[in-house]
């Protein structure tokens, strides 16, 4: 593990049992280190990838926990485990605006307005992140064909899928998430080739219903789809949003 601050804790979070998002190996890091938190998806448990006293915190959806410094939300998924919303606070800031409760209200005023004028941060800072985990509207290559109330058969899945059924579970699951947040500073969501015609479809959801500062597209070279458009490396491209345009930048691997 890469030496950090000590004074500076440290947060492991995992959405679900699957490989690519969970590996007992992360518990091998705190005979490196003190201070670390564990925080895993109840479903690693139930599937016995870990024992309960591994984990700090364990939760399923709906289930929330803080200890002051973070804040967390476990959100619902359309495939296994959960999702996060990840709310860190700016502790120097919160310091500062109890510090000006003290203060009259003229000198209160005058400090706002330099505040202002300089640029600084006048509240408490507040950054949230959200982690999708395998939160996605997976069968979106079927919707075209699909029929409500009618299974369509896919090999690739082996079973009979209904994908408006799936499409409508994922866009409640969203309007769940928004009653807790409508923004978020960076989102961290799968963009996942797989998926085939409609891959981004999904993310181009989630962002026509959020506010996002930065979008990180996982599983996007691991699922082993080629884009389209070959993109030199660290470029980036353009998402429609619903407060204006938001980029998304990437980094292709080659090899």
């Amino acid at each position: 593990m890469k030496r950090r601050r000590k004074d500076k804790p440290i947060y492991v979070f995992s959405s679900h049992f699957h490989e690519d998002h969970f590996n007992s190996a992360i518990f091998e890091w705190k005979k490196q280190r003190e201070g670390i938190t564990y925080i895993l998806s109840k479903d690693i448990y139930k599937h016995r990838r870990a024992n309960k006293e591994d984990a700090d915190v364990w939760l399923a959806k709906g289930g929330t926990w803080s200890d002051g410094t973070i804040s967390v939300w476990a959100l619902g998924s359309t495939d296994s485990g959960v999702s996060w919303i990840v709310e860190t606070e700016d502790k120097a800031a919160i310091k500062r605006e109890q510090s000006q409760a003290c203060l009259d209200s003229a000198e209160r005023e005058r400090q706002r307005v330099g505040e202002q004028s300089s640029g600084m941060q006048a509240r408490p800072e507040v950054k949230r992140i959200f982690h999708a985990g395998d939160l996605n509207n997976w069968y979106a290559r079927f919707l075209p064909e699909a029929k409500p109330g009618e299974t369509i058969y896919s090999e690739e899945f082996d079973e009979d899928i209904d994908p408006i059924a799936h499409e409508k579970q994922y866009l409640g699951e969203l309007k769940d998430i928004r009653k807790i947040n409508d923004s978020f500073d960076v989102v961290m969501f799968p963009i996942d080739g797989l998926i085939g015609n409609g891959y981004t479809l999904g993310g181009r959801q989630f962002i026509e219903r959020f506010k996002v500062g930065l979008f990180v597209p996982m599983h996007f070279v691991a699922s082993g789809f080629e884009v389209t458009e070959q993109r030199e490396p660290s470029s980036s491209f353009e998402w429609p949003s619903c407060d204006g345009t938001r980029r998304l930048a990437y980094e292709r691997v080659h090899g």
